[in-house]
């Protein structure tokens, strides 16, 4: 098993979130957008995103590569982590 890490950067600030994770494995995230005034775009780059669910309501599932968010909106994606990807 290789393991990952994932690293979260917003583009305002200095620090960021790292996330451990395993190659092989799915991961649910549930990316809420927590602004009052500002849309969220949300990425992982090199991975695809499969939407599972939308401000607490089951979708038709879908993948795509980013994600557009609304104040206030909530997702749950689906993350496969079938790609190796060097550890930086």
């Amino acid at each position: 098993m290789f393991r990952h890490v994932l690293k979260y950067r917003a583009l305002s600030t200095c620090t960021g979130y790292t996330l451990h994770v395993e190659s092989g494995k799915t991961y649910l995230l549930r990316i809420i957008n927590a602004a009052l005034n500002d849309e969220l775009f949300f990425k992982i780059a090199g991975h695809k995103l499969t939407v599972v669910e939308a401000d607490a309501s089951y979708v038709k599932p879908f993948e795509t590569d980013t994600i557009f968010m609304s104040p206030g909106q909530t997702t749950n994606v689906l993350l496969p982590l079938t790609k190796l990807l060097a550890n930086t």
